[in-house]
């Protein structure tokens, strides 16, 4: 039958391909905005530390970088805190002479590879920054500075406050995921602090440099650092400022990035309301395709009725028809689901550049779940 029906069975497969694809699109990018940081095994003990300093109600300073001496602050007079991790990417020149480039490199913490689940593929897996001259490379980083060679070993000239530092490759890890609210292709240790902002901006409370992030003891609760933050601030520097007007905040890693209310840090923080929108789009696409299809489909049932009349008188079971009507539906989904995904696939790197957004299609094993799932209740 669906033979005899070419132009309606095109129609009815192009058609939903279509809806698919628009679906697949918006979807997968709305997944990809709301699993950030979800890749964190201890996501759920990871919080990003956040500063208000309100002194009028004209004069509020909110930010989510903080003073460099929130580190050992945190770390020395909180037992539920495992530890806190600085990080902080800045431009740096790399290179000698004439082929200097200049490259973002992170200011981070030694345990940053132990709070976050950022691989380590080759070198010093336990402790890749415990010297001032170590640096980090990420996967495409060593590919791109040395080739095939190995570059464990290797040295990389970076220029800090205009002296030229070498600096020893310790270790490569994987590409950070881009859902990843900390990314960043070269790192070096914070014990290079004193050198990058002078000596003053370690134990200064006011100037703002780094972002800091804790990990809290298994079981511990971050409201129990909040409750007792604002007297040990006051222990500290009560004669700088009144109560009240020195405020730490912490905020949970999976929050950063679609949370609004939160100032923006070192990385970009998505429109959760854009993303809900887009969400009920996608839905909104596909369900239009289905009615589309669906009303196309009667009307080419009342065109059979009288097929359908003489298999009857022959004998035909309602059963049997009912079969016949399921199995092509399913047929014409299924062709529409494989079409919808080739369509995906083509036109991603248009909606990626129209968006600005870097959705990724990688295989996952509940995605033959949800092609399933679409087969089944589209068709039915």
């Amino acid at each position: 039958v669906l033979k005899n029906n070419k132009f309606y069975t095109y129609l009815n497969i192009t058609g939903l391909a279509v809806g698919i694809m628009c679906f697949f699109l918006t979807g997968f990018y709305v997944k990809q905005e709301i699993s950030y940081d979800h890749f964190n095994t201890k996501k759920e003990r990871i919080y990003r530390v956040w500063l208000k300093e309100i002194y009028s109600e004209d004069k509020v300073f909110f930010s989510s970088t903080t003073p460099l001496i929130f580190e050992q602050v945190l770390e020395d007079n909180f037992g539920e805190i495992e530890a806190a991790i600085q990080f902080n990417p800045s431009s740096y020149a790399v290179g000698r002479g004439a082929d200097r480039v200049n490259e973002s490199i992170a200011v981070l913490s030694p345990e940053t590879f132990k709070v976050f689940d950022f691989k380590l593929i080759e070198g010093n897996k336990e402790s890749p920054l415990e010297a001032k001259q170590n640096i980090v490379l990420s996967e495409s980083y060593a590919q791109k500075y040395f080739g095939n060679d190995d570059s464990i070993g290797k040295i990389i000239s970076v220029e800090v406050k205009g002296e030229i530092r070498d600096f020893e490759v310790t270790a490569v890890f994987e590409d950070i995921p881009k859902q990843s609210s900390i990314r960043f292709d070269m790192g070096i240790s914070n014990a290079n602090n004193s050198e990058l902002y002078g000596k003053n901006r370690l134990t200064n409370w006011f100037n703002i440099s780094t972002e800091t992030y804790v990990i809290l003891e298994e079981n511990a609760s971050i409201s129990s650092v909040e409750e007792s933050i604002g007297d040990v601030v006051m222990s500290l520097i009560g004669e700088q400022v009144n109560e009240g007007e020195y405020n730490i905040g912490f905020q949970p890693l999976t929050d950063i990035h679609l949370n609004t209310d939160i100032p923006v840090g070192r990385s970009p923080v998505g429109n959760p309301d854009y993303v809900a929108i887009l969400g009920v789009i996608s839905i909104l696409v596909l369900l239009t395709a289905c009615i589309n299809y669906t009303t196309l489909s009667i009307g080419q049932s009342l065109k059979r009725a009288k097929e359908i009349g003489v298999r009857i008188a022959m004998g035909a079971l309602r059963s049997a028809l009912v079969k016949q009507y399921l199995s092509e539906s399913f047929i014409v989904i299924i062709a529409a689901l494989a079409v919808g995904l080739a369509f995906t696939y083509l036109a991603l790197p248009l909606f990626n550049e129209l968006t600005s957004a870097d959705v990724q299609l990688d295989f996952e094993w509940w995605h033959l779940l949800l092609y399933l799932a679409l087969i089944v209740i589209i068709g039915l």
